[in-house]
């Protein structure tokens, strides 16, 4: 999963550390390459004891065709949580 000319890192979200390992984490969307494939690959990377950020286990590789989907259905939540009492940005 190393860095090469087939993948475009679009999003880097820094989340803070996670208490149970003390590590700190950072979401990361990227579009990808495998096997004459593209895709968005929506990833939590983690900063290791040498601080260099390793992909972790946690993600999600989402095709073309499933994209209009789930951006309608994050679009969905957000309005969900917005018209909750104490909305937050």
């Amino acid at each position: 999963m190393g860095n090469n000319d087939d993948e475009s890192t679009l999003l880097r979200l820094d989340r803070g550390a996670d208490t149970s390992r003390g590590a700190t984490s950072q979401l990361q969307v990227r579009v990808r390459e495998y096997r004459g494939h593209r895709f968005v690959d929506v990833r939590l990377f983690w900063r290791g004891d040498d601080g260099e950020l390793r992909p972790g286990k946690k993600g999600i590789a989402l095709r073309r065709g499933e994209l209009a989907k789930v951006r309608a259905a994050l679009e969905q939540a957000e309005a969900e949580l917005d018209a909750g009492a104490g909305a937050q940005p």
